[in-house]
Parts: C-alpha cells; sequence; structure tokens
C-alpha cells in the first residue's frame, strides 16, 4: 500500500494508484477502507465503471443493499456507453 500511496501523490497516477489502494484494502478486509478509497476514485474517474462494480460488491458486503444496487446500475450504465 505504500507504494500505492506514494504512486498516489503523483498527478498522472493518482486514478490508477486509488485503485489499488482500494483493491488491497478490500483484499485484506479493511471494507471501510475500501469503501473510502473507491470513492476517492469515482471523484478522480467518475466514468470507470469497474470502480462502481467494485465499490457495489464492499456496499454489498457492508449490508447496504441500497448502495450496492446504486453503484451496480452506475457500472452497467457506463459499460453500456459505446
Amino acid at each position: 500500500i505504500q507504494d500505492y500511496e506514494a504512486a498516489a501523490k503523483l498527478k498522472d497516477f493518482a486514478f490508477q494508484a486509488h485503485m489499488g489502494i482500494a483493491r488491497c484494502k478490500d483484499a485484506t478486509g479493511d471494507l471501510k477502507g475500501a469503501l473510502a478509497s473507491y470513492s476517492q476514485v469515482t471523484r478522480l474517474n467518475p466514468k470507470f465503471p469497474e470502480v462502481y462494480l467494485s465499490r457495489g460488491k464492499v456496499f454489498h458486503r457492508l449490508g447496504d443493499k441500497r448502495e450496492a444496487l446504486e453503484d451496480f446500475k452506475q457500472a452497467i450504465s457506463l459499460a453500456c456507453i459505446d
């Protein structure tokens, strides 16, 4: 995570770095941390469907079905844009 945090400070790599941080936190069970990191990715790149899918999964695991559904819908919407 430290390498991703260093990369997140570089403007050109912030989006990818925050996605990496989110994935690491998700994989290690830090769901609230993952949620915060995925949300940061949505602010940096709101047109990236994968982040909404991943964040939706975290919301679902946290028991927030409504937010999960909204993120899943957003992921589908963005993935279907030509």
